[in-house]
């Protein structure tokens, strides 16, 4: 196996709770949807290390190639005139339908086949998707969230408009709340310029607007009950949408009418109290859930801090620095950081002041080109075969397996935190243009 830098620190696995499918609907039974076969057992939350080719989806004629997302053990997508989610494991795939604006109206229909979403009329309720997200789901995989509208995306409204998150029983395929969000004429209705997140414990989601262009409106919810816990900290509207989470949100400066993007100085805003938490002057900030990371302004030194308390960690070991003219690669998977450089790679536990994993080429480490965790499993796919994927345990370092992934053209292309990784399979999925590919997990390590 090729040597690799460990710095062990104490890893908490976390386990999922087993989780269950509720029988399909159809289109010919929506009025005894209430009725429906019970649920099915799901093993386990398991580490996949074998996978089908890409193609339809188990039990289906379905093949997504944009516009979807791996959830835990959910698959997400916009297709067309709606969305739609499902459950690889247990076969079932819903789309979403809307004949009004309130949860009544509202339906999740069992997939008869491809032709059946891909023929779907125009809603009359809001069905059309805001965020590249298209659902967010908390750890549990109880509820999911969607942002959508009914007025036409892309379109400059001339007046005030509505959004409505939705809150989406994953398990009995039902929405069950609506909260309508009032939004003024300023804000873009471009899918991907509104933007969402939750936090760990899946109790608050953040939203914000003005990711692409147009002015930033931002909300706080709590999603049990379904309220608006703060609206636009300190006039926010004026400041540029850089990230969301569930516990924060990261604005900058708008740096010309050519260039899209928030850049520095970079400000801080907290959730639960609304108030102002840092400001940063560096284009290298990052919002992981509830910790901030940046870097220093001379470019030589990384920071973290837990932006629900305003501490600051004292980190053991750096994360890779990069060059003024090759800026690092950083993000969220499976509960850790990641931060990527061509020549270096840092993985820790989100905050951690010691890395788990870590690759140098100087000192003779190849660096993935692309990389997930799962269930303290990381996944990483190499430049020379980015079809394959190479299982490392965090804990002890070992090199579990090797899987592959489809074949040569299914490997990344792109950004190298496209990759994603759960119990029901693998692939590629890309927040801006490019196919996304799913496998299907046909074997897990015992």
């Amino acid at each position: 196996m090729r040597r690799r830098h460990f710095l062990l620190s104490s890893l908490t696995a976390t386990a999922l709770p087993i989780l269950t499918a509720c029988g399909s609907r159809t289109s010919s039974d929506r009025a005894t949807a209430s009725t429906a076969a019970s649920p099915i057992p799901r093993p386990p939350a398991r580490v996949p290390v074998g996978f089908a080719d890409a193609g339809n989806l188990p039990g289906s004629d379905f093949h997504p190639e944009s516009f979807s997302r791996l959830r835990g053990s959910y698959l997400v997508g916009s297709s067309g005139n709606t969305w739609w989610y499902g459950d690889p494991s247990a076969m079932n795939y819903w789309y979403f339908t809307a004949d009004g604006a309130d949860a009544g109206s509202m339906e999740l229909v069992a997939m008869g086949s491809a032709e059946e979403l891909q023929n779907l009329a125009p809603q009359v309720g809001p069905a059309q998707i805001l965020t590249d997200e298209i659902m967010v789901v908390d750890a549990a995989a109880h509820f999911g969230y969607v942002v959508v509208t009914a007025v036409r995306t892309g379109v400059t409204q001339e007046s005030a408009w509505q959004a409505h998150l939705l809150k989406v029983d994953l398990e009995a395929a039902a929405v069950v709340e609506v909260l309508p969000l009032d939004v003024d004429a300023a804000v873009d209705t471009t899918i991907g310029n509104w933007t969402m997140a939750l936090d760990a414990d899946g109790t608050n989601l953040g939203i914000g607007t003005g990711k692409i262009r147009g002015d930033t409106r931002i909300w706080a919810i709590n999603t049990e009950s379904m309220e608006i816990v703060l609206k636009d900290p300190h006039q926010v509207g004026y400041d540029t949408l850089h990230q969301v989470s569930g516990d924060a949100l990261l604005t900058g400066t708008a740096s010309s009418s050519y260039s899209e993007g928030a850049y520095p100085p970079y400000i801080v805003y907290s959730f639960e109290s609304g108030n102002l938490v840092t400001q940063e002057n560096n284009l290298d900030t990052y919002l992981l859930g509830s910790w901030l990371y940046w870097l220093e302004a001379a470019y030589d030194a990384w920071r973290i801090m837990d932006v629900t308390t305003g501490e600051e960690v004292t980190l053991a070991d750096q994360p890779p620095v990069g060059a003024l003219d090759a800026r690092p690669t950083v993000w969220e998977t499976g509960g850790y950081s990641v931060v990527r450089t061509d020549s270096a790679l840092d993985v820790r536990p989100l905050g951690s002041p010691t890395a788990t994993l870590s690759l140098s080429a100087d000192a003779g480490d190849t660096i993935p080109a692309a990389l997930a965790v799962h269930r303290d499993v990381v996944y990483a796919a190499y430049p020379s075969a980015a079809h394959e994927l190479h299982l490392i345990d965090l804990a002890t370092g070992e090199e579990l397996a090797t899987a592959r992934l489809g074949t040569e053209e299914d490997g990344i292309d792109r950004e190298p935190q496209t990759l994603a990784v759960s119990e029901v399979g693998a692939g590629y999925f890309y927040s801006r243009g490019g196919t996304c590919t799913f496998h299907a997990a046909t074997d897990w390590l015992t």
